[in-house]
């Protein structure tokens, strides 16, 4: 299968960054053709990634005026193929997406989420499916809606409080139509949930508290009108990097058959936490959010 991934948040410092490059990586290794398409923000070095420029550009018009985004491609060390939209204007001054600020903030959503759209456009025929990231993805899943309805679409929400939300003013720079604006203005969230062909959420019970009747959620109706769409694949971990026999962060290393280095790591964590340092004493950790969106 021929996959595009629409990740904006990849080559960020957002926590959902490593979970992207890792099903990508897993989806490479099972013989998936996989590419991996997201802005060019001025931090990402080009030369290290080894990125070529392409000659041709992508030429639209949005918000009132022409613009012009290059391309650079290339390939990481698992095989997975990157593309990088860039536009010095709006994107390479960026570290990444807001979805809470200005108009110069709309205007970096939408000249990604239209160069993305021309791009696939251009290329339908390379691509078998598209699986947009978090919540800035969602408008291009929502502009593919309109410009290849019969390409297939799965929308994957990270982290339901990030909605990108913009000022009804704004709503020249994204173009994404009724479905995205209501009172509050622009949700580019709304848009991406109620074009997709699938959404998944972190976890079976992430998704089933989305859509909750009790949720207070502001986008609690939409999650609940998708019904089925909505589908919880619960969260995975990358045992090539999350591997205590090889991880050199830890105090000390163990593996099923020399566990010695295990009680060196709970004494350690014991003690970071003013905790009694205690082996006879079980020590449990939990990873998720700790808040009311936790999984």
């Amino acid at each position: 299968m021929r996959i595009l991934f629409i990740a904006p948040q990849t080559f960020t410092s957002n926590g959902d960054a490593q979970d992207v490059a890792t099903l990508a990586k897993v989806l490479r290794r099972a013989d998936h053709a996989v590419e991996l398409l997201s802005p060019l923000y001025g931090h990402i070095d080009t030369a290290k990634l080894a990125l070529a420029r392409r000659l041709t550009k992508l030429e639209f018009e949005l918000g009132g005026r022409r613009w012009s985004c290059e391309l650079y491609t290339g390939r990481n060390p698992d095989g997975v193929d990157l593309t990088f939209i860039g536009n010095e204007e709006v994107l390479l001054s960026a570290d990444s997406l807001n979805g809470e600020g200005n108009q110069l903030d709309a205007s970096r959503v939408g000249v990604f989420e239209k160069a993305a759209t021309e791009l696939i456009v251009q290329n339908a025929d390379n691509y078998d499916i598209v699986h947009a990231h978090g919540w800035a993805a969602g408008a291009v899943v929502a502009r593919l809606r309109a410009a290849l309805p019969d390409l297939p679409t799965v929308f994957t929400v990270h982290d339901a409080s990030e909605q990108g939300r913009f000022d009804a003013a704004d709503a020249d720079w994204l173009e994404l139509g009724d479905d995205a604006i209501d009172e509050a203005g622009v949700t580019v969230l709304k848009a991406g949930l109620s074009a997709a062909d699938q959404v998944t959420a972190l976890s079976p019970n992430y998704a089933h508290r989305l859509q909750r009747p009790d949720s207070d959620h502001p986008l609690s109706e939409v999650f609940r009108e998708i019904g089925s769409k909505l589908v919880g694949v619960r969260h995975g971990i990358d045992p090539a990097f999350w591997n205590p026999a090889t991880d050199g962060h830890l105090p000390a290393r163990f593996d099923p058959f020399d566990m010695d280095g295990k009680d060196k790591c709970k004494a350690e964590v014991q003690h970071d936490l003013t905790l009694p340092v205690r082996s006879d004493v079980p020590l449990f950790g939990a990873i998720g959010h700790v808040d009311d969106e936790g999984m």
